[in-house]
């Protein structure tokens, strides 16, 4: 399930997903992309994560590796559009 997110996470993931589109990507990547340290990178990295807007899985070569990738703005969009409409019905 998607979450919404607040308008820092949004404007980080703007910037991975116009250098990256829908491609995918290491945890390196995002830290020459955003150009923050380990810790930092790696908090932001678990709030997408976490809140669905970008998918994690393991590389089938090294399973220590993960990689990346943004879900689809369309697919998240809708799922946040309906998660909407269903809290409104709820009321």
């Amino acid at each position: 399930m998607v979450k919404s997110i607040p308008k820092h996470l949004l404007e980080k993931i703007s910037i991975i997903y116009s250098k990256k589109r829908l491609s995918e990507f290491k945890f390196q990547d995002v830290i020459a992309i955003l150009g923050y340290d380990d810790r930092y990178t790696g908090q932001i990295i678990s709030d997408l994560v976490s809140t669905g807007w970008i998918i994690k899985k393991r590389e089938e070569s090294d399973k220590r590796v993960k990689i990346y990738r943004i879900r689809d703005p369309r697919e998240i969009m809708e799922e946040l559009g309906n998660n909407l409409i269903t809290e409104k019905n709820a009321l």
